[in-house]
C-alpha cells in the first residue's frame, strides 16, 4: 500500500489554486507546456509521505490515528510561490503557507511521533516545509521551465486568498494509474484532543 498522511483542502483553497494557476500561466505560456498540474480534487497538504508500507503497517497506523492529536484547530493561508527544490534546478512548483505555517509545522511534529510509534517507518530527519503542491516538471520539458522560472518572481496567492481550518489529519492510500492517482481515506485523527496518548 503507498500511504501518505495529510491535511485535506477546502473547496475554496481549491477555486483559489485553479485562479493562481491561470497567473502563472498568464506570466509565461511556457509554463502551461512544461508542468503537469496537480489536479483540484487532489490538492493537499501533505505531512508525511510514507510510500509503499505491507497492509500490517496501515493498521498500525491506523490504531495510533484511532486517538485525537493533542494540536489545536488552527486556520491557515496560502502565501507565496516557489520551486523546490530550489530555482536554479525547479522541479516542482508550490505555493508556500503564509499564516499557519507554524503551527502546520508542529502539527508535522507530532504525527511523526505518532509514525514512529507505529514503527513502520525510519525517522524523516529532513526539515519539514508547510506547503501545497501546485505542479510538477514535465519529464523532458526542464528547459523550457528553468528558462520561464523567473517570470514567477515575487508571485503571491494574493489579499484575497481565503483562511482555511485544519481541525484533522487523515491516512490515505495512494493508487496510481494511467488516469491519474486515486486517493481513499483510511483513517482520520481530530485535533485538540489534549495530551494525546502517552
Amino acid at each position: 500500500m503507498r500511504l501518505f498522511i495529510a491535511v485535506d483542502v477546502s473547496d475554496e483553497i481549491r477555486a483559489h489554486a485553479a485562479g493562481l494557476r491561470r497567473a502563472i500561466v498568464g506570466r509565461d505560456p511556457r509554463l502551461e507546456r512544461g508542468l503537469r498540474w496537480v489536479a483540484a480534487e487532489h490538492l493537499h497538504l501533505t505531512l508525511r509521505f510514507l510510500g509503499e508500507l505491507a497492509g500490517e503497517a496501515a493498521g498500525h497506523l491506523e490504531a495510533e490515528l484511532a486517538v485525537p492529536l493533542a494540536s489545536a484547530p488552527f486556520t491557515w493561508r496560502l502565501g507565496g510561490v516557489a520551486w523546490l527544490p530550489g530555482p536554479a534546478r525547479p522541479r516542482v512548483l508550490v505555493c508556500r503557507i503564509g499564516d499557519g505555517a507554524d503551527a502546520l509545522v508542529a502539527l508535522q511534529a507530532e504525527v511523526e511521533a505518532r509514525v514512529q510509534r507505529a514503527a513502520v517507518a525510519a525517522a524523516d530527519t529532513r526539515p519539514f516545509l508547510a506547503h501545497l503542491t501546485l505542479a510538477r516538471v514535465r519529464e523532458g520539458r526542464e528547459s523550457d521551465v528553468a528558462r520561464a522560472r523567473d517570470a514567477l518572481s515575487g508571485l503571491t496567492a494574493g489579499d484575497d486568498v481565503p483562511a482555511a481550518r485544519v481541525d484533522a489529519v487523515t491516512l490515505y492510500e495512494s493508487r496510481l494509474s494511467p488516469r491519474g492517482p486515486t486517493y481513499t481515506p483510511l483513517a482520520r485523527a481530530p485535533l485538540g484532543g489534549g495530551a494525546g496518548p502517552r
